[in-house]
């Protein structure tokens, strides 16, 4: 019976996400010698059994409890750079907000939109290559909830009384 495996990936080991001291990686270790690669970066020593991914698979909790601890010892951004170099898959986890500043920066500071103070991704659908123009900001937290509750027929004094008892804000 097939179980959830989290960022993890069934058949594959290491294959999932990782914290570091200041953030996240994503590890896409897919083959022996990448993994071999892997743990040279990391220092780690072979257990027998880790050179083959079915071992890896077979040691999952240990292996993956080994490299969490080694992998966080180490900064995102430093780790990332040293395992590129050394061609193991592997990428940073992104913030919102570092890939909202990487997508404006790689579009020549372009890529959002501003609308009633809000910053916004820009529409994907594409018309004769362009974005389509914001018509307006979406609602702020909140703003429509006496409608909303009205057209499912709460009366004012039923939407106070969630209100009172913090059910909606």
């Amino acid at each position: 019976e097939a179980r959830r495996w989290g960022n993890g990936h069934p058949n594959i080991v290491p294959y999932q996400v990782f914290a570091t001291r200041d953030g996240h990686v994503a590890l896409a270790v897919g083959n022996d010698a990448q993994f071999t690669r892997l743990a040279d970066v990391l220092g780690l020593a072979l257990t027998p059994g880790w050179e083959t991914n079915a071992g890896r698979v077979a040691d999952r909790a240990r292996l993956i409890a080994a490299l969490a601890s080694t992998v966080e010892t180490r900064g995102r951004d430093e780790l990332v750079a040293a395992l590129r170099a050394a061609d193991v898959p592997a990428g940073p986890v992104a913030s919102v907000g570092e890939a909202a500043r990487a997508m404006e920066a790689a579009h020549d500071e372009g890529w959002v939109q501003e609308s009633d103070g809000m910053k916004l991704a820009p529409d994907p659908i594409r018309l004769d290559g362009q974005s389509l123009r914001l018509r307006s900001a979406p609602p702020r937290l909140g703003e429509h909830t006496d409608e909303v509750l009205a057209e499912l027929g709460l009366d004012e004094a039923e939407i106070q009384a969630l209100r009172n008892e913090g059910i909606v804000g």
